[in-house]
């Protein structure tokens, strides 16, 4: 009820929100019911991830690019997560290769898997699905000086790893 009202006066916006939910509606509870074992609280998941999506839906103008996929799952999964620790318990899972599949194996590829999964949201955040610090920092309850640094520190640690697989990044 809410979304219809938010986008009551969008019926582009509603329509795009719509075939989003019906796409991927079920993945992203799929991907929260992994992380947290229960129903309620991945239905919860569920809202959350669409409202975030409400707010950055002007970003998105194909509900069948990858990045629409990426932001939501990536939410999905980060709130689950959140409130996995907020139970106190430890996640069941850090790593879906259903959400996130490996591709080819090569230099680059190596140094991104070998990142955090923090510093890998926030790159595919920020240079992937090309939110703003502003966005992602309201997505995740941060400042966003603190989304910033964050940001600045996963690029930081993306380079020494591309350097060690003998990627120049001094160019």
């Amino acid at each position: 009820m809410l979304f219809s009202l938010a986008l009551a006066d969008d019926p582009a916006g509603r329509s795009l929100f719509d075939e989003i939910y019906s796409l991927y509606g079920d993945e992203v509870y799929h991907t929260a019911f992994r992380v947290l074992g229960s129903e309620t609280e991945a239905e919860d998941v569920v809202h959350d991830a669409f409202f975030a999506l409400l707010q950055v839906l002007h970003r998105f103008r194909d509900a069948r690019d990858s990045r629409t996929r990426a932001f939501l799952l990536t939410v999905a999964r980060n709130r689950a997560i959140d409130l996995r620790r907020r139970r106190r318990l430890e996640p069941l899972m850090l790593e879906d290769p259903d959400v996130f599949p490996a591709p080819e194996e090569g230099g680059a590829v190596r140094a991104v898997q070998a990142l955090t999964p923090e510093d890998r949201d926030l790159l595919l955040l920020r240079f992937h699905t090309g939110l703003t610090v502003k966005e992602i920092a309201h997505m995740q309850n941060k400042k966003p000086a603190a989304v910033a640094k964050a940001i600045t520190r996963a690029k930081a640690r993306l380079a020494e790893k591309l350097r060690e697989e003998g990627i120049d990044v001094d160019r």
